[in-house]
């Protein structure tokens, strides 16, 4: 009787041990898949800690290309839900920032067909994030009153 539940104990820590590599495998394979065919939400969301809700699928609603001679990735998306206070929770829980003074280079936005288009009239509809990490540098820009999204990833 002991040693059939030292066989259970040992089997369920061995799974258990299993599970856990596996689910870190996966974790580091998402984080460095850079391309766009395949977990490039989840990638983008791991890089730059910006979370990306519930978006619009369609090919005109969220595109993406990635430069593999700069190692660059850049993203468009466009948010489902515009309600004022879901945003301004987004805003929030995302940590964006008003773009208040200057605006951002921009330029690395230029190779998709969706651009930040940010002037004097409509400057106060625009957050922006940004970071710098050991592997990653990333642009964050969100129009607020539609609901685009634009993220640069850098993958150093």
């Amino acid at each position: 009787m002991k040693k059939s539940w030292i066989i259970v104990i040992s089997v369920f820590a061995a799974l258990l041990i299993i599970g856990y590599l596996l689910f870190t495998w996966f974790g580091r394979y998402m984080y460095n898949c850079n391309e766009c065919a395949q977990f490039n939400i989840d990638n983008t969301e791991l890089r730059t800690g910006i979370d990306i809700p519930g978006i619009h699928t369609g090919e005109e609603d969220m595109q993406c290309v990635f430069d593999a001679e700069s190692n660059t990735k850049v993203n468009y998306f466009r948010i489902v839900n515009l309600k004022p206070a879901v945003m301004d929770a987004y805003i929030e829980r995302s940590k964006f920032e008003p773009l208040a003074g200057g605006t951002p280079d921009l330029s690395v936005f230029s190779v998709l067909a969706a651009t930040p288009s940010i002037t004097p009239d409509n400057a106060e509809n625009f957050y922006w994030k940004t970071g710098d990490y050991d592997d990653t540098s990333f642009l964050g820009i969100l129009d607020r009153s539609t609901g685009q999204l634009w993220i640069s990833v850098k993958y150093k």
